[in-house]
């Protein structure tokens, strides 16, 4: 899927409509019969989480929740069990069948193994459906499902997203599930959406993993602790770029609120603001980079440090020659 995407104007958005299309449809052919292992389940995920890194351009300490969060996707487990009930229930829509029959006979009080009807209890139990509901058909039980599902997912990615330091902006609301702004594959857009899901290795991230022996910011001279509040906030370097996003009117409200606001988390950005937004992460986080990799060279006569090479300067942002991650 990946080496498919490359070969595209917009990789970002064909590997994600690809994977969406035609990967999760692969994973769940015969999954109404077939029960795979937890063992199998978390290696199809793995995989689902590596196509989501791979799609929004972020790096392999970025957690989970931030790559389901911002795509929209669903664990692979809850969309096996959302298979699995459609299939439970479908049996009452159809004529005499041996499916039909297999399913009634295990529903009988008497029944030897009721291991499969069990997991239907169970599962109904888990997402608070009701198998016996009445006026159904089978488009709207599927929409039942999926939205009681669906329900139940967006409660488990808020309260674990909720414990993540790095997604305290970012999971506000159930609302930030699903937000995913414009994919053109830009690398000024990975980088806005690096900063969202806090995919950001600020200098006390680099020294917490010994990278760095110190903290501090290395875009400013004022001596400053680097922190994503930092670095999208407060960093007098890009003061003059956070006014462009801010549209002159001053850097008001609390700092949650102006965190917000200036990684395009509150309400609907238009195509204007949305731009001025990535134009302004691409200038900061190839700034950024560049810095590190002149100050590492000089401290170090290490040869093997990539840094993003800028080319070009104007249209209110830096264009970015090389896509290269600084690790």
């Amino acid at each position: 899927m990946r080496n498919f995407s490359r070969g595209s104007i917009n990789g970002s958005k064909c590997a994600k409509e690809g994977w969406e299309k035609i990967g999760i449809p692969s994973v769940l052919y015969g999954a109404e019969v077939v029960h795979l292992s937890k063992w199998g389940i978390n290696q199809l995920e793995v995989e689902q989480l590596r196509m989501g890194r791979y799609i929004l351009g972020a790096s392999q300490n970025a957690c989970r929740e931030g790559i389901r969060g911002t795509l929209g996707w669903w664990g692979l487990e809850h969309r096996l069990n959302q298979v699995f009930l459609n299939f439970a229930r479908r049996f009452e829509w159809t004529d005499r069948c041996w499916g039909k029959t297999i399913w009634e006979r295990i529903r009988e009080p008497n029944a030897y193994n009721k291991t499969w009807l069990d997991r239907v209890q169970v599962l109904s139990q888990k997402y608070d459906i009701e198998m016996d509901k009445d006026n159904m058909n089978r488009n709207t039980w599927k929409g039942y499902v999926k939205r009681q599902i669906g329900k139940y997912v967006k409660e488990e990615w808020l309260r674990m997203a909720r414990t993540k330091v790095s997604l305290k902006y970012y999971a506000q609301s159930e609302s930030d599930y699903g937000r995913c702004g414009p994919l053109d594959g830009a690398w000024n857009t990975k980088a806005l959406v690096r900063m969202q899901i806090g995919d950001v290795k600020t200098a006390n991230k680099r020294k917490h993993m010994n990278w760095a022996d110190e903290g501090k910011c290395l875009c400013c001279e004022e001596g400053w602790e680097d922190s994503i509040e930092h670095v999208v906030g407060e960093c007098p370097t890009f003061q003059e770029e956070r006014a462009k996003i801010w549209g002159g009117e001053g850097e008001m409200g609390t700092v949650n609120e102006r965190m917000r606001f200036l990684l395009g988390l509150d309400g609907e950005i238009d195509t204007e603001g949305w731009s001025n937004r990535t134009n302004w992460a691409g200038q900061l986080m190839a700034m950024r980079q560049r810095k590190w990799a002149e100050r590492t060279r000089k401290e170090s006569d290490c040869n093997n440090i990539v840094y993003v090479e800028i080319v070009q300067e104007g249209w209110e942002g830096l264009v970015v020659d090389n896509e290269v991650e600084l690790e």
